[in-house]
């Protein structure tokens, strides 16, 4: 690979055999090299970063002109156990978003600064999956800086990924959050009950109201198509139509937005499930 131009001592950016621009990074990689020489040590290479979004390029080439490779690498694990664990596509950006993140919380944690997050709870039981990476974070953090955070920062790093899965940006993601637990809490209120997190009509039932969220926040409008059905739903299940009525009424007040009657609907079928068969 014939370099382009060398960023620090642990990174360079070259030219792959494909004639694409990357990034490789490794461990006094660049030593004694100089743009226009040839990459001849492979040995030395411990990640190559190939981006087809040329503005996640630009941000990463920062990002490891400044920051050091051992929180490059570190976030990079991570970022390699949640895709091969759940399986699950992430943007590009993650791997800036989460080594700025992960080098910040390092450098306030030396100071004995930790963050609390309000909405740790709703995290941990709305996005499973992204908070047990964040687990897996900490621990990996533990093992190699030495540090022990909270579960707190779990969830930070859990939003960072979700942000990563929906392509969006943080504030609309704990905006949907916010929204999902309210939905929750009324339901649970409502029946005075607790649910069974461990369940598929749960897990179901979470998974429609992300997307009714996600939607909602998007200004996407959702139109009616089967007024007969909602009205023969709202009739059989009075109980269920009453709760429902309360969202709607919660959504207009602190969202203004009104649940069409096909919504409501499929709220009516999801509440049914998670509280009779929990």
């Amino acid at each position: 690979m014939k370099i382009e131009e060398v960023l620090n001592n642990n990174a360079i950016v070259c030219f792959n055999e494909k004639a694409q621009e990357v990034i490789v990074v490794g461990r006094g990689i660049a030593f004694r090299l100089n743009s226009g020489d040839s990459l001849v040590d492979a040995k030395k290479i411990q990640k190559i970063f190939t981006f087809s979004n040329p503005d996640v390029f630009a941000l990463f080439k920062k990002v490891a002109l400044e920051i050091p490779l051992e929180y490059i690498l570190l976030s990079t694990k991570i970022i390699e156990y949640a895709k091969e664990t759940y399986a699950k596509k992430f943007d590009d950006s993650i791997y800036v978003t989460l080594t700025e993140h992960i080098y910040r919380v390092i450098g306030r944690e030396s100071y004995g600064f930790q963050l609390k997050n309000a909405l740790r709870w709703e995290i941990r039981h709305i996005y499973k999956d992204e908070f047990i990476i964040g687990q897996k974070a900490l621990a990996l953090l533990q093992r190699q800086c030495s540090v022990s955070l909270k579960e707190d920062e779990a969830a930070f790093i859990a939003l960072h990924f979700v942000n990563a899965e929906l392509n969006g940006d943080l504030d609309r993601i704990v905006d949907v959050t916010k929204m999902i637990q309210s939905i929750l809490n009324i339901v649970k209120t409502h029946y005075k009950f607790e649910y069974d997190e461990e369940s598929l009509n749960y897990s179901r039932f979470v998974t429609h109201l992300k997307s009714l969220a996600q939607r909602l926040f998007s200004e996407k409008i959702y139109e009616d198509k089967d007024d007969e059905m909602f009205d023969t739903m709202s009739e059989k299940y009075v109980n269920t139509y009453e709760c429902v009525k309360n969202i709607k009424t919660m959504i207009a007040a602190e969202y203004e937005y009104e649940l069409t009657k096909e919504e409501q609907m499929y709220l009516i079928i999801h509440i049914e499930k998670v509280v009779k068969n929990r």
